[in-house]
């Protein structure tokens, strides 16, 4: 994987392009590109096969038991084991699953034929281009075989065809034998009829090519509830004949839905795992081929992957080795990824596996620029969760549960969930309860070090009533989170503000704002903006069936005030950042009269329009009730799950975006006071940051991260009026050298508060 070292010195070089670059191309790099983060999704009855010409796995299709999928993902067989979602041109087979795909090395492509799918099964052939940009399209053969799934495949090297044997139609089992010739034009199946006996009709059986005598293989399968232990031997050249062998040795117990593979080196095929109608299964087998053909169980050390069926695996011929992945087990679907080599067969886990992925919606998540995790915390998904888990943004190859200590908050949704970053925890207020639908005003403390642990907190004052789909913030300057709108026991649908303090266990109190104020509201988004000190809210839902399309700003310095900025396209149910390197709101998804799946832009500066961004890449799909985090260090928005997504798993996605210096605001005056921009910005080392006083007195300068920690205090003292200049060494309180990223400082002289940003690099 990417080192740490390695991913700021990339951020670095980026964000020195694009502060030379940006006047020429602001349009074209302030969209972005999105990109998928996570593994394949969980799930089982997809296709493996390895791509000769590129040492790759390529896995394609699958199902997690509610829905199907369709997308394709790599994974280099040399080198970093990092998954990528293939991105495909042209029009891709509907989802599916229990296809049959086999890889054709004379035109260097993966060859799809039938599988199940929501309206059922299907028949049909596609071949995905692998050179050049990857291409999709569909085949159309003559005279093709009747639609199934679980059905056996083989590419065929001698003949250049494929051959396909038995599966299941949904109605009923078969034992027929096609081929496709793909050297013939235009294409068209042809139905063989070998001599000898024929297997019993089956579905879920494994087929290889076994190279030494030219024939196909087939192995288990089920009829109706018991797995078969057979092995059959069909020739491929002259007239076809079935033959049945007669293994010799301890035989593996009957299954259906395992993995097979050749292993060249060996001569023998090598059998994993299965379903035999009562347990799921993890052993392996080994039959040797030829004269003599005889089974043999394989002793592997270390801890096998989970008992599974419906999984795949390849031989690596390269590295002598069995690669293993995905599957369903009796926790659930799987995404792992397992390395057994063969030479001295231990087992190695190169990924786990999250068990189910946490799909879910009306969740929590929170980012933590420290350890540079997202956490995302309780929802729904069919039913109320607690838990809690965390993935890397810099290795999200999968997730993991997060197991605190102490008693957890009851199972919830549509809460909020903050990053008090100088306390090193996240804060849970409210949401709604499972059975009964209970509002909660309970407030609980999620610290992010060891030990990890839920501590339920008691603050003072008056809190609001039980309160639901509520915006909070961190307000760092002040030490509090403020939370604004939601829906209440005491007021239905409301507009009030309050500020919970965190010291200690806090203190509760309500703020009375002057100016608007903005209609009562709830599922409505919301960020603070470091820059100009202020909560800023966008769109919601107002009750009457109106979602609104407005955004308002409530200033946190001296008397809270609203005001009212712009407008966008109404949406409720949406997420929003701070896009600290544009200086801007980043809003994505949401719900209208349906799912979403846009990006908007709302300027936070005096001028500019909100602007519909058109990013680069394949979009996540429309969803609302998503969450998303910021990546200052990353450039990056990363959102996760939501509702209507149509592969239910727990999806991640990053919208990669740039940092625009020419962003920061210009140097700022307000009754005298000036705050200037850092120099220089980008900065590798030292920075130096000016300010004016209008006249003499005290006056503090901070410098804080995005996460609200306060990294430095450089100026506190009584100040003559007048120019200043002040050095910062890079280093915090302890002495540190601070890690690359984007800070903010501050400035403020009574009760004039100022802030700025400054981004550094490696």
């Amino acid at each position: 994987m990417h080192t740490r070292t390695s991913r700021i010195f990339r951020v670095a070089s980026l964000l020195i392009a694009i502060a030379g670059a940006w006047s020429s191309t602001a349009l074209a790099i302030a969209d972005g590109q999105w990109t998928r983060l996570p593994v394949p999704t969980a799930g089982h009855l997809r296709s493996v096969v390895r791509d000769e010409q590129g040492n790759r796995l390529i896995s394609f299709g699958g199902t997690n038991g509610s829905s199907y999928s369709n997308e394709v993902f790599v994974l280099p067989l040399s080198g970093p084991p990092e998954w990528q979602l293939l991105q495909t041109v042209g029009t891709p087979p509907a989802p599916r699953s229990g296809q049959a795909a086999v890889y054709d090395p004379v035109r260097h492509r993966l060859l799809v034929f039938g599988g199940t799918t929501i309206s059922g099964q299907v028949g049909d052939a596609w071949a995905l281009s692998l050179s050049g940009t990857p291409t999709w399209s569909q085949l159309f053969p003559t005279s093709g075989p009747s639609p199934r799934y679980g059905h056996a495949a083989i590419y065929d090297p001698v003949r250049d065809r494929v051959v396909v044997f038995g599966g299941n139609t949904g109605s009923a089992k078969l034992n027929d034998v096609w081929v496709l010739p793909l050297t013939t034009f235009p294409l068209g199946w042809s139905q063989l009829a070998p001599a000898g006996d024929t297997p019993t009709t089956r579905w879920g059986s494994t087929g290889i090519y076994d190279p030494v005598d030219d024939r196909m293989i087939v192995f288990g399968g089920v009829q109706l509830a018991t797995g078969f232990n057979d092995v059959w031997a069909l020739s491929l050249g002259g007239a076809p004949v079935w033959t049945p062998l007669a293994p010799t040795g301890t035989l593996p117990g009957g299954r259906w839905t395992h993995a097979a593979a050749y292993d060249p080196l060996r001569g023998r095929l090598l059998v994993f795992g299965g379903y035999n109608g009562t347990t799921y299964l993890n052993d392996v087998w080994a039959l040797t081929l030829g004269a003599s053909p005889a089974w043999a169980p394989v002793a592997a050390g270390g801890t096998p992957p989970a008992a599974r069926w419906g999984t795949t695996w390849i031989n690596d011929p390269v590295l002598d080795r069995m690669v293993l992945f995905g599957g369903g087990a009796v926790a659930g679907e799987t995404n792992d990824l397992w390395s057994l080599p063969l030479g001295a067969p231990q087992w190695q886990e190169v990924f786990g596996t999250s068990g189910n992925a946490p799909w879910r919606y009306d969740h929590g998540a929170v980012f933590d620029p420290v350890s540079r995790r997202m956490f995302v915390i309780d929802g729904f998904n069919g039913s109320f969760l607690n838990d809690v888990w965390a993935a890397s943004v810099d290795d999200p190859t999968f997730w993991a549960p997060v197991l605190p200590l102490g008693p957890a908050p009851p199972a919830r949704t549509n809460f909020s969930a903050t990053l008090d970053g100088a306390r090193r925890r996240i804060i849970v207020i409210g949401g709604v309860g499972s059975g009964t639908g209970v509002r909660f005003n309970d407030v609980w403390a999620l610290s992010l070090d060891p030990p990890i642990q839920w501590t339920q907190l008691s603050p003072g004052g008056t809190p609001p009533s039980p309160i639901d789909t509520h915006v909070a913030i961190l307000d760092p300057i002040r030490n509090r989170i403020i939370v604004q709108g939601g829906v209440t026991v005491s007021d239905g649908n409301t507009n009030r503000v309050w500020a919970l303090s965190l010291l200690g266990d806090g203190t509760w109190s309500e703020l009375s704002p002057v100016g608007g104020p903005p209609a009562v509201r709830t599922a409505h988004a919301g960020i603070y903006d470091p820059i100009r000190d202020r909560l800023v809210i966008a769109g919601g839902y107002n009750g009457g069936f109106h979602v609104l399309n407005d955004v308002w700003a409530l200033t946190l310095s001296g008397t809270p005030t609203w005001h009212q900025l712009v407008n966008v396209f109404s949406f409720s149910s949406q997420t929003a950042v701070y896009d600290a390197g544009n200086d801007r709101m980043l809003l994505f998804g949401g719900y209208n009269s349906d799912a979403t799946n846009d990006t908007w832009a709302v300027p936070l500066g005096p001028s500019g329009l909100t602007t519909l961004l058109a990013p680069s890449g394949a979009r996540p799909s429309p969803r609302f009730s998503h969450s998303a985090v910021y990546d200052a260090e990353g450039a990056q928005m990363i959102v996760f799950g939501g509702f209507n997504v149509p592969s239910p798993n727990g999806d991640v996605w990053s919208l990669k975006l740039p940092v625009n210096t020419t962003a920061v605001p210009p140097a700022t005056t307000r009754s005298g006071v000036q705050l200037a921009a850092a120099v220089p910005d980008p900065a590798v080392g030292e920075v130096t940051i000016g300010f004016t006083l209008a006249s003499d007195g005290e006056a503090t300068l901070n410098v804080y991260d995005v996460g609200g920690r306060l990294m430095r205090s450089l100026v506190d003292a009584s100040l003559p009026a007048g120019p200043q200049t002040v050095r910062w060494d890079r280093r915090d309180s302890a002495g540190n050298v601070v890690p690359a990223g984007l800070y903010f400082y501050e400035l403020r002289v009574g009760q004039i508060r100022m802030a700025r940003r400054v981004v550094l690099v490696h």
